[in-house]
């Protein structure tokens, strides 16, 4: 059943092409940095632009990046524009800390010269990549908010404790992350396997990125809204228990960490589920923007 518009239907604000290929390529690049994570753990000195390690870091990290392109690809698929821009907030700080995180570990990245060309070439791809997407998205963002048009009408809105629990995600992630980014060393005696100050800020900028997802679904407070989250959600968690089942040997199982990680997991799973299970059902009376 089709969205009914608190206005004419050709004054919803569209997708722009040029974000809808913003969107495609950061898929691409996002699936294309998963596969030597995920498939190959054990041989990100080849064929990474850093060296991961223990391989759990490696696979989770893969896992956050293919269900990063789920997110981006079902925003590119969106023809509105209030459909598809709850992923890109989230994208673009996740990619602006990871730019961050890669300057101040630079000496940690795969530029010597003595090492294999593609090895070199992986890691310069990624500096070039994370310096400028960032001001891509600045950019295509830009261009987007002078399209005109409005959004279309909220006919499946979050319940209120749905939207309470987002707030309550969006702190704690949020808040975790950027203690991983700025403080690693607080997070690290914790975590349920070995750390490093870079691996500890890698993932920081994703469970940032998470964090600013899940504020966005409870700034948008709609379910179809929030559909290029809720498919991230379920994907992420899917991805992930693959991924810790592959390497459960390099984590600490007993440790309250590994609960921490698991809870949140969980948590966030039945997140995705509920908000594509409200996606789906048939539209309720319009609510317009207030």
């Amino acid at each position: 059943m089709s969205t009914v518009p608190p206005v004419a239907r050709s004054q919803v604000r569209p997708v722009t092409p040029g974000m809808r290929r913003v969107l495609r390529l950061a898929t691409a690049l996002v699936v294309l940095a998963g596969l030597p994570l995920f498939l190959a753990p054990g041989q990100t000195a080849d064929w990474f632009s850093w060296t991961v390690s223990p391989p759990v870091t490696a696979v989770v990290l893969g896992a956050a990046y293919w269900a990063s392109g789920a997110v981006e690809w079902t925003s590119a698929r969106a023809r509105a524009w209030a459909d598809g821009r709850v992923a890109v907030p989230g994208v673009a700080v996740f990619t602006l800390a990871t730019f961050v995180v890669t300057l101040v570990h630079l000496d940690r990245f795969h530029l010597a010269a003595d090492l294999a060309l593609h090895t070199r070439a992986i890691t310069w791809a990624w500096i070039a990549i994370y310096g400028l997407v960032p001001l891509l998205l600045a950019v295509v963002w830009w261009r987007q908010q002078r399209v005109d048009g409005g959004d279309p009408a909220r006919d499946r809105p979050l319940p209120p404790w749905l939207t309470t629990l987002c707030v309550a995600l969006a702190a704690l992630l949020a808040g975790l992350g950027l203690t991983m980014l700025v403080a690693p060393s607080a997070v690290i005696p914790w975590w349920p396997w070995e750390l490093t100050p870079l691996t500890a800020r890698a993932l920081g900028a994703w469970v940032l990125g998470l964090g600013v997802s899940a504020a966005g679904v409870a700034a948008e407070r709609d379910a179809g809204r929030a559909r290029p989250v809720a498919v991230g959600a379920v994907a992420l968690p899917v991805l992930a228990a693959i991924g810790l089942a592959r390497a459960s040997g390099d984590v600490d199982w007993g440790s309250l960490g590994a609960a921490g990680v698991i809870v949140t997991l969980v948590v966030w799973a039945m997140l995705g589920v509920v908000l594509l299970r409200l996606a789906h059902r048939a539209p309720s009376a319009p609510e317009a923007d207030r």
